[in-house]
């Protein structure tokens, strides 16, 4: 029998609100990332990390082991009526760095920053947040090599690690408040 699903219809971006995406630092990773979100249907909010603090309407940096710069970007935006409702962690979504002393996307400091400690901060951001129509704000987490589907696919410990939280993060949540997607090793689809 024919299993053919027809793919899932592109949305205008900003229809359906705004998502605040925690971008790689990889600018074609970045890209990519974005253009996939708004092609979901929301306009995006870019992220990024830097050495201070910035927050502005539609752009923002934050700095690397500071939780408290998600929460006030986050006040910042419902100040100015951005309506969030997507969080999306994509700081793992670069093509992993090769590491010499150990397998791809190795296990480094900076590899556990980027994957895993900027998404604990993220939840804990989320915790308790709440859309415009007063429902928890989901999180989406776009990876690449965090899981193994085939068993013979080079997995990056640290995003991993990410994949770990994420599932437990679910648990945590409820149906539907947390959603991980791996996209492997494949050529871009947007």
């Amino acid at each position: 029998p024919d299993r053919h699903v027809p793919a899932a219809a592109r949305r205008t971006p900003g229809s359906r609100g705004h998502a605040l995406v925690l971008t790689p630092e990889e600018p074609d990773a970045a890209r990519e990332l974005l253009t996939a979100v708004q092609l979901a249907g929301y306009r995006a909010v870019p992220v990024a990390e830097g050495d201070t603090y910035e927050a502005a309407d539609y752009r923002g940096t934050l700095r690397r082991g500071h939780p408290e710069d998600i929460t006030a970007y986050l006040d910042d935006l419902a100040q100015h009526s951005v309506d969030v409702r997507l969080l999306v962690h994509g700081r793992a979504f670069a093509e992993p760095h090769p590491d010499t002393s150990g397998p791809a996307g190795g296990t480094s400091r900076t590899a556990l920053d980027a994957s895993l400690w900027s998404l604990v901060e993220l939840f804990q951001a989320a915790a308790g947040r709440r859309d415009p129509d007063n429902r928890p704000l989901p999180l989406a987490v776009l990876t690449r090599s965090a899981v193994d589907v085939t068993g013979a696919e080079p997995l990056s410990p640290a995003r991993a690690a990410a994949c770990a939280l994420a599932r437990s993060a679910a648990l945590e949540t409820g149906a539907g408040q947390v959603r991980l997607i791996d996209v492997g090793h494949v050529p871009a689809a947007v």
